[in-house]
């Protein structure tokens, strides 16, 4: 199994935008896969579900740090 990266993944149903990071298998260039076993809790609605590949890339925050985002299924 490869190493697994953190992928960031958007709640949805939030007053403002809100990523939860999620430990994901990286699998072909920017495709991940949200492991089968991965929990979502039940106080959250995430974008993607578990079992899901999905394309990602980067995001540049306002403090300059970039992180992964998920942003449409693969």
């Amino acid at each position: 199994m490869s190493a697994l990266e953190t992928v960031y993944i958007k709640l949805l149903n939030e007053r403002s935008e809100v990523w939860v990071p999620v430990e994901c298998v990286p699998q072909d260039g920017e495709i991940f896969l949200i492991p089968n076993d991965t929990k979502v809790p039940a106080s959250e609605t995430w974008q993607f579900q578990p079992g899901a590949r999905i394309q990602c890339g980067v995001r540049e925050l306002t403090s300059n740090r970039k992180i992964t985002v998920a942003y449409s299924l693969a």
